[in-house]
């Protein structure tokens, strides 16, 4: 299987950063209320047009870390088939539906841009229009950090910057191959490309399809690996939104899952074979996380 990469950085990078981008206030649960580091002040922005935000620089594996930065798209957008249809929303129309927005954006072009001209849709559209086909489409979101990291974005609502989006056509697969993403294994990626003379970020859809996706010939592993890595989300999830507040414990966790999920990727990629002896434990360790999705389920219900 190879992956079949979306959308990258290149594409889904914006002409002027400090206008889409916004910064969240230290402490701030307003779904409005941000700073506008171009026009250093805090901004009122309708929540319809602003969109989560990761960059390599606060991605995690797994799961999403809180970023402090929000994304404005001033787009429509509505669904085609698969991908999304999208349309830049008119500054005579934005002024009406969304007036906050409009006069951030034309004092924007005064004041940062020294620009006084009337505003044109021009002056806040964003390249790339893969970043905005799949849009609220799930998918993984490949980032660089200190090494390539993964994070299965299941609503598909998240802006990225410096990565890469990957969409695949069986969503049952998208837990394993953020595994994959995350292992031992995607450490020797850059040592390949190396090899193959190919020197730019090993996150960019040209280069991320060059990473071969191994899937094991005994299903049961390749079903440990897809439930560890379902576990991994959830105990990330909950170390996040504890903060520093986090027990001690869920680290522990954490990296002793992440340890099972790498022996069984690398075995998969490398291996002639797992102990026999490892499987009881695992097969136990299955069943009881199958035991813990089928209560969580229940509640959200």
């Amino acid at each position: 299987m190879e992956i079949s990469p979306k959308a990258s950085s290149e594409e889904s990078a914006q002409k002027n950063g400090l206008l889409h981008r916004l910064a969240v206030p230290e402490g701030g649960d307003s779904e409005s209320l941000y700073l506008c580091e171009g026009l250093c002040k805090p901004v009122i922005i309708e929540s319809e047009l602003i969109y989560p935000y990761v960059s390599g620089d606060f991605s995690e594996k797994f799961a999403f870390n809180s970023s402090p930065y929000r994304f404005m798209l001033p787009y429509d957008l509505s669904d085609k088939g698969k991908r999304k249809e999208c349309r830049i929303i008119p500054p005579e129309e934005l002024k009406v539906r969304f007036p906050m927005a409009y006069g951030r954006i034309l004092e924007f072009k005064n004041q940062f841009s020294h620009n006084n001209s009337p505003l044109e849709s021009a002056d806040y559209s964003v390249r790339g229009r893969k970043l905005l086909e799949y849009l609220n489409t799930p998918k993984i979101i490949a980032t660089e950090g200190y090494r390539l990291l993964a994070v299965y974005d299941t609503s598909g609502s998240y802006v990225f910057e410096n990565g890469c989006g990957i969409v695949l056509k069986d969503p049952g697969k998208y837990p394993y191959v953020t595994a994959v993403l995350n292992s031992q294994i995607s450490r020797l990626f850059p040592s390949v490309c190396e090899y193959e003379m190919i020197y730019s970020s090993s996150v960019t859809p040209a280069v991320m399809k060059r990473f071969p996706i191994v899937f094991p010939e005994d299903r049961l592993t390749e079903d440990l690996i897809t439930n560890v890595s379902d576990y991994l989300m959830f105990i990330n999830r909950q170390k996040y939104a504890a903060g520093y507040g986090a027990a001690n414990w869920l680290d522990e966790l954490a990296v002793f899952y992440e340890q099972i999920s790498d022996l069984l990727v690398v075995d998969t990629y490398l291996g002639d074979g797992i102990d026999p002896s490892f499987w009881m434990p695992l097969r136990k360790i299955s069943t009881h996380m199958q035991e813990m999705w089928n209560l969580k389920a229940m509640r959200a219900f």
